[in-house]
């Protein structure tokens, strides 16, 4: 992925102000920054569930912001997988029927969504516990789920929005370990917003925003 001179303005406030990045094939990507320094805010725009006042985001050679939005949203849905600090799960479901949610979205074929959900709980260790509804689960449980959920569709890119910034220190050390686990034998690539300096020194490269400039 590749951004080009991104800015965000929200009403009188420029949160953005000319981000230039690129991301590599299988990196683990930090980026830090204070709390209101505009992490979260690039990590939704190159995920294009926000968009840019100025600036464009490729993927492999793709300008995201020129596709329409049911094609910007298949795109978002095959080719990107989201983790966020509160996980997100719906309770009505249990945590099998959590992770199919976007490969039934997709229109895949159901019985090979459910076998695929049941390779990723089980690489989570979570076999055991794939008809537990969220309520059932631990808050580290919970994020693994939506990890899996994020890695359904097998997108190569995942964005992560403070993955670990709601467990306690075991249990951010465990998802910690899985994302390279995911990288190494997956070949995935990760950007991960994070306040954790734990996580953000173990990354390939860490970037720091700082008053809406990338350091």
């Amino acid at each position: 992925m590749k951004v080009e001179n991104i800015h965000k303005r929200y009403g009188t406030v420029e949160v953005l102000k000319g981000i230039h990045l690129e991301v590599y094939s299988k990196e683990i990507l930090a980026i830090v920054g204070s709390s209101g320094a505009g992490k979260s805010t690039l990590l939704h725009i190159m995920g294009t569930i926000e968009k840019p006042d100025q600036g464009k985001v490729f993927f492999k050679q793709m300008d995201l912001f020129k596709m329409k939005e049911k094609q910007l949203s298949a795109f978002r849905n095959q080719q990107l997988g989201f983790v966020f600090q509160f996980h997100h799960l719906l309770f009505e479901f249990t945590a099998i029927e959590n992770v199919c949610i976007p490969a039934l979205i997709a229109g895949k074929d159901k019985n090979a969504i459910k076998k695929k959900a049941e390779e990723w709980l089980a690489f989570f260790g979570l076999a055991h516990r794939k008809d537990h509804k969220p309520t059932e689960l631990s808050g580290g449980e919970q994020q693994r789920v939506a990890v899996a959920r994020a890695l359904i569709n097998d997108p190569p890119l995942i964005l992560a929005d403070e993955p670990s910034g709601n467990l306690d220190s075991k249990n951010a050390e465990e998802l910690h370990r899985l994302f390279f686990e995911l990288r190494n034998q997956y070949e995935k690539t990760f950007v991960i917003v994070t306040h954790n300096p734990s996580l953000s020194d173990l990354c390939d490269r860490r970037l720091l925003i700082k008053d809406g400039i990338l350091q």
